[in-house]
């Protein structure tokens, strides 16, 4: 087992990878580059704005171009400084392309926000129309697992990388 590791229910954490919200929000991010998945609009772009307010230049990533161009403005309207990077997390070469273009446009990285989400509601079971279209099917589930899961890792392993290298 690696120094500082800690077996939970749901995987291995290490704990140069977890943060807690006051640990981060609460201190002076000046000098610091952050991606935050999913943040051309919502609770992404909620928690963008906060770690500009904080000092950090911001990556807004997001698959709609649209949402991350005005995420970008409102943060510039505040002062502070980000760019957009269009991603589909659920896809690797996205997530690395987007870890890549982060540092090739920023020159560092050290904050990353796997925000991105996606919910799909459906029945698990349509009683009135079995397998109709409000029913779930196999590819919905895999839509919202490619996103809400494989997102993460992607975007965690792609990040971790870096941050391993920088020590």
């Amino acid at each position: 087992m690696y120094p500082d590791t800690k077996i939970i229910p749901f995987g291995i954490i290490n704990k140069m990878f977890v943060w807690r919200k006051d640990k981060i929000m609460g201190r002076d991010l000046q000098g610091r580059v952050a991606i935050v998945t999913g943040s051309g609009r919502g609770i992404g772009l909620g928690i963008a704005k906060k770690l500009s307010e904080k000092g950090a230049s911001v990556v807004i990533s997001d698959v709609n171009e649209d949402n991350a161009r005005n995420g970008v403005a409102e943060i510039e309207a505040m002062g502070g400084k980000a760019i957009y990077i269009l991603a589909d997390v659920s896809k690797y070469e996205d997530a690395q392309n987007l870890v890549d273009a982060t540092i090739k446009e920023m020159g560092s990285l050290d904050i990353l926000v796997n925000n991105a989400g996606i919910n799909i509601p459906r029945l698990l079971v349509d009683p009135k129309d079995p397998k109709g279209q409000y029913e779930l099917d196999e590819a919905v589930w895999d839509k919202v697992c490619n996103v809400n899961l494989k997102g993460v890792f992607f975007c965690a392993q792609a990040v971790g990388r870096i941050l391993v290298e920088k020590g």
